[in-house]
Order: C-alpha cells, then sequence, then structure tokens
C-alpha cells in the first residue's frame, strides 16, 4: 500500500521532520544504551579487578601470616627440644650421681661386712684353737676336795600348846 502524499508542503516537511526526529532519537536512545552498557561493563571490569586485587592481597597476608606462624612453631619446638634435653640430661646426672652413691654405699656395706665375717671367723679360730689345746694337753691331776662338814641343825623348840 502506497503512502498518500500530502498535497500540503508544511505537512510533508514536517512529517520529514518528525521522521528525522525519530531517527535522531532512536539513534540517541541506541548510543546512551551503548554508553550506559560500556560504563556497566567497565564498572564491572572495575569491579571485577579489585575483588581479583583483594584476594590476591588476602592470599598474602595469609600465606605471610602461615610463614610466621610456622617460624613461630619452629622457635617453640626448637625451644622445647633444648629444654627437653636439659631436662634429660639433669635427670642422667641426677641418677648417675644417686647410682654412684649406692655403689658407694654398697661397697661400705660389704666391707663392713666382710669385716664382721673376719672378726667372727677369727673369734671362731681362736676359739677352736682354744679346745683343741684344751684336749691335747694331758689331763692335769684332779685336786681332792675338801669336804666341809654342813653345820647341825638345831632342834626346834617345842611348841606350848
Amino acid at each position: 500500500m502506497a503512502t498518500r502524499k500530502s498535497k500540503a508542503p508544511t505537512v510533508e516537511q514536517a512529517g520529514q521532520n518528525l521522521k528525522a526526529a525519530a531517527q535522531g532519537l532512536r539513534a540517541a536512545i541506541a548510543n546512551k544504551a551503548e554508553e550506559l552498557a560500556n560504563a556497566a561493563s567497565a564498572r564491572i571490569a572495575d569491579a571485577k579487578q579489585s575483588v581479583v586485587d583483594q584476594g590476591a592481597s588476602i592470599k598474602r597476608k595469609l600465606s605471610a601470616a602461615t610463614a610466621k606462624t610456622e617460624k613461630k612453631i619452629k622457635t617453640v619446638v626448637k625451644k622445647a627440644e633444648k629444654e627437653v634435653k636439659a631436662d634429660v640430661k639433669a635427670v642422667r646426672k641426677t641418677a648417675s650421681t644417686k647410682v654412684a652413691g649406692i655403689k658407694k654405699s654398697a661397697v661400705q656395706e660389704v666391707a663392713a661386712v666382710k669385716k664382721a665375717v673376719k672378726t667372727t671367723a677369727a673369734k671362731v679360730n681362736k676359739a677352736a684353737d682354744k679346745k683343741l689345746t684344751a684336749l691335747k694337753a694331758p689331763a692335769a691331776p684332779a685336786k681332792k676336795a675338801v669336804a666341809k662338814k654342813a653345820p647341825a641343825k638345831k632342834a626346834a623348840p617345842a611348841k606350848a600348846s
């Protein structure tokens, strides 16, 4: 269908002006939409980059904190190992001192027992030697025992009844 042409030039001119204005408006809207899309895209890219940067910063901070914590743990472990070694050394020293004391007292006790055994053995030998010499010696004549007379008992006085 063919468009109808107006016979009035001003109406035709107004129609063309409206058409041009509509095209200009469409172009302006399209340009504005494109500008908004580009601006939104740029903001999204900036936000994404910011998030990526923050994530990298957090990773760096976390790895630094982890390294610092591991270093502290190593120093604490070394300190604990030194303390344990010192404690073990002290215990060994104390134990060796106690063992030496026990050995010394045991040696003293053994010496005392040996001395007691020697003195007892000497006494037993001496007593045995006395008995042997007594048995080997000739019997000496026995002295006669002097018989004593027992005093005579006095008679009890008679009772008066």
